[in-house]
């Protein structure tokens, strides 16, 4: 019932009691539990704001046994995604998500034998832990290439999110009131390196490149062979990680020009330089694009102007605002994308380009 155990200090992180099994009834399932680790650091979910404390992100493989089904051909499972924080750290309890898996991709030879599908690895890739890498790994008895299949994704904890921390069974949750994180294929590993993959089930970053990408490696369990021959296998890229642009809020006076810096908050994990590439507003309930350094008139009246080093001016004067009561607010709510000012060559995927 211990989930960290730190042998040179003697420091313990308890296991909540919802994943603690009984009779096969609550809790995980077995060899379903704590695959996915990784430490990161805490901040304030309420603000953004960096607490510094370093928190661990721990996912299970799949759903807990009060929570759903495990996956299988048709269906993926929902698993926990908790953030924890180190014992001597002082915070308020950090939520927890829940990361819905794929279904198991490919059958096994026959309708009896064994298949399986986890999320097996986390890895932030920001020091909020709101963005980050999963490592999916599905199992097939006798399918093709040893029958494994890892699947790479970038997940993110999104606006509206629901926080099942206080939630003992997801059953409780209506499913239409369940939102669970986000998540984009980034690739098929065995697709897109072309070898054939083993029990890949570990990630971390290395250092830093001589052309400023990030070494991230791959590695497999081989399960000492038990269920057969396996390899110890290591895949190593080399990952450039595109700028990652954040929600803002400003506030004027109807008669009063507003400017702003929307990359003020902004942020890269290589740091390197990056720019407003283009906006979108909605004219008429279309949603229209332009490019940087150039003036959009919204429905109001208003004129906004976008500049590729991130300034903004949002001239309300003229605007449909004189209507507004003395206390009234009007909003208007424009998308902006921000992009590396160089290219690194590779092979371009959504977020992020990795090259082998």
């Amino acid at each position: 019932q211990i989930f960290v155990n730190w042998t040179a200090t003697g420091k313990e992180i308890p296991i909540p009691e919802r994943y603690i099994g009984v009779n096969h009834t609550v809790g995980v399932r077995k060899n379903l539990g704590h695959e996915a680790l990784a430490n990161s650091f805490l901040i304030d979910w309420d603000t953004g704001a960096d607490a510094g404390a370093k928190v661990w992100v721990a996912g299970v493989e799949g759903a807990l046994t009060q929570d759903g089904e495990e996956a299988n051909l048709i269906n993926g499972s929902l698993a926990r995604v908790f953030f924890k924080s180190a014992p001597a750290d002082s915070h308020t309890d950090p939520p927890e998500f829940v990361y819905l898996t794929d279904p198991i991709p490919v059958a096994p030879i026959s309708p009896d034998k064994f298949a399986d599908l986890g999320l097996v690895e986390v890895l932030p890739i920001e020091r909020s832990a709101r963005r980050f890498l999963t490592l999916e790994r599905s199992f097939a008895t006798g399918a093709p290439d040893r029958g494994f299949t890892v699947s790479l994704y970038e997940a993110c904890v999104v606006d509206g999110v629901t926080d099942v921390a206080a939630v003992f069974s997801l059953k409780d949750i209506p499913s239409e009131d369940l939102t669970v994180l986000q998540k984009d294929l980034v690739f098929n590993v065995g697709e897109e390196t072309g070898e054939v993959v083993d029990n890949l089930e570990g990630m971390a970053f290395g250092p830093t490149l001589s052309d400023g990408r990030r070494l991230l490696m791959m590695m497999s369990d081989d399960n000492f062979s038990y269920f057969g021959p396996q390899t110890t296998q290591f895949l190593a890229f080399a990952v450039n990680f595109a700028p990652f642009a954040k929600d803002d809020f400003f506030e004027t006076e109807a008669d009063s020009l507003l400017v702003g810096d929307l990359t003020r908050n902004d942020e890269d994990r290589e740091w390197d330089a990056f720019s407003v590439s283009a906006f979108r507003i909605i004219r008429q309930g279309t949603v229209v694009e332009f490019e940087a350094n150039r003036s959009a008139t919204l429905d109001s009246g208003a004129l906004l102007t976008v500049f590729s080093n991130g300034t903004f001016v949002f001239d309300p004067r003229g605007g449909a605002y004189e209507g507004i009561s003395a206390n009234g607010t009007w909003l208007e709510v424009f998308g902006y994308w921000v992009e590396e000012d160089e290219v690194v060559e590779g092979r371009s995927e959504p977020g992020m380009d990795f090259a082998r």
